[in-house]
């Protein structure tokens, strides 16, 4: 299982939410991994959101099928 906090202020502030979607911001975002091992890809990704700050809205996109991804 895995968390991190939100900075409310700053996702407000820089304009990630609109203020009219303001009531949708949450204290943390949590998730679970159902996996026994984590694999690099998925490392880098867990660094990335424990330390980009809430300074900018992230976008992922994969351009594989459901049938392609393992």
């Amino acid at each position: 299982n895995f968390s991190i906090p939100v900075d409310t202020v700053k996702v407000l502030k820089n304009g990630t939410l609109t203020k009219d979607l303001a009531k949708n911001v949450v204290s943390k975002v949590q998730w679970t991994l159902n996996r026994n091992g984590v694999n690099k890809n998925y490392l880098m990704v867990l660094d990335l959101l424990a330390t980009f700050n809430w300074d900018r809205p992230i976008y992922f996109a994969t351009s594989l099928s459901n049938t392609q991804i393992l």
